[in-house]
């Protein structure tokens, strides 16, 4: 749990900067127990829910180290359904810093562990993906492991060609993203 701790801890830190907005939503299966074991590990869970109204002036200006959670409960869709990837970028169009911005400006990446419904999820539904994977050996086609090569700028280059990619840890990810 350090990894995603520290991950998530270094991307709200990150938006701060120079960077941008960095939103960071949670698109899962699991049900309705993951913004309270998230919230355990010391994260900041936002209350934004799928389904909810949109949160109070005073309370969507709070930084959070995650900004919204969609079940797939209450969308009706499991990933690797893009539906339930549609309604992460619904849950944005309700955050006060993205409510006017062009959805399609944003860089949607989704970081997850299983091929079939992550990465494929995501690809289906437009979006970038990360893979983490601890085995290289079963690495699909469609994904770039990144494990060996020195840690760059992870948007430029997916943006450049290299849209689905993996990494055997989240650390590794965080060096990606310059997260130390």
């Amino acid at each position: 749990m350090q990894g995603v701790t520290t991950l998530l801890h270094g991307l709200r830190n990150r938006s701060q900067d120079t960077h941008g907005r960095t939103v960071v939503g949670v698109v899962t299966n699991s049900d309705h127990r993951i913004p309270k074991v998230l919230a355990s590990f010391g994260l900041r869970v936002s209350p934004l829910l799928f389904g909810s109204k949109p949160l109070q002036e005073d309370t969507a200006t709070e930084q959070y180290d995650i900004d919204f959670t969609v079940l797939s409960y209450d969308v009706g869709h499991e990933k690797p359904d893009k539906r339930i990837f549609a309604a992460a970028e619904d849950m944005l169009k309700l955050l006060p810093n993205a409510r006017d911005s062009d959805l399609a400006s944003w860089d949607k990446v989704f970081v997850g562990d299983e091929y079939e419904k992550d990465v494929v999820g995501a690809r289906n539904a437009g979006w970038n993906s990360v893979l983490v994977n601890g085995d290289a050996s079963s690495m699909p086609e469609d994904v770039e492991d990144l494990n060996q090569q020195e840690p760059g700028d992870l948007m430029q280059h997916m943006r450049g060609g290299h849209p689905h990619v993996a990494f055997s840890s989240l650390e590794k990810l965080a060096l990606w993203l310059n997260i130390r």
